[in-house]
């Protein structure tokens, strides 16, 4: 939060939703001279969040609404704006994944590089996508981030705790063991990173029936190949 305080600007407004230490942004707005507002994510329906082609946490909606407001813009205009806008390759989209007769939903949650986030985001996905044939992450871990890994690999087990767990790394088996009690009916399979990106598709691809699939972890490189390649099955029907 003190770190936050830096952005807050001087004889202007703040717009923010940090419901957190929030006290603390109104005393450096006060001593700055700024007004602040609290945008708040219930303002936001769901209607209107299902007409975007995207996900995107209310939360983030409110704040942009209420910055619009303050230069003069409409919400109507305003979210007609961010409702056509072309999802940049960071958004969440969610893919209906196909074959053989089963159908699996896919988010990219890879843009996300904490916990924090990532367990944000998956609360509010898990909310709108209920999946009834059961949950899996896919986690792509990076050989010299072992601290992230660990703490990715925390989080899974220990807060979203899903049906499936399909780990593309190396080194990180010690980890999954000293952790697996947390959730020990979900099912791990670890793939090396010199093994061949189609093993990984496979393994998404093989889920059962209606498999609601949330990844997360490093994007860049073999990441971005992996979806150019799970892309190749997606469902329009």
């Amino acid at each position: 939060a003190y770190s936050l305080c830096n952005t807050v600007p001087v004889k202007g407004t703040l717009v923010t939703a940090e419901g957190q230490h929030s006290e603390i942004l109104e005393e450096a707005a006060d001593n700055n001279g700024t007004r602040i507002l609290f945008s708040d994510e219930m303002s936001v329906s769901r209607q209107e969040l299902d007409s975007f082609s995207y996900l995107e946490h209310p939360q983030n909606i409110a704040v942009a609404l209420d910055v619009c407001r303050q230069v003069g813009i409409d919400r109507e205009t305003a979210l007609r704006g961010m409702q056509n806008v072309q999802p940049d390759l960071g958004a969440l989209v969610v893919w209906k994944l196909g074959q053989d007769k089963r159908t699996i939903e896919f988010v990219n949650g890879m843009a996300a590089n904490d916990p924090v986030s990532t367990l944000q985001i998956w609360k509010f996905v898990i909310d709108r996508y209920p999946a009834e044939g059961g949950t899996c992450i896919f986690f792509n871990a990076r050989d010299d981030r072992p601290v992230r890994t660990r703490q990715m690999l925390e989080l899974t087990f220990t807060q979203i705790r899903p049906d499936h767990l399909i780990v593309r790394g190396d080194r990180v088996r010690s980890t999954i063991d000293r952790l697996e009690h947390h959730s020990p009916k979900t099912q791990v399979r670890t793939i090396g990173l010199a093994n061949d990106l189609d093993e990984v598709v496979n393994a998404v691809m093989g889920l059962p029936h209606d498999t609601l699939v949330y990844a997360i972890g490093n994007q860049v490189g073999p990441g971005q190949d992996i979806l150019s390649r799970l892309a190749g099955y997606r469902y329009h029907g």
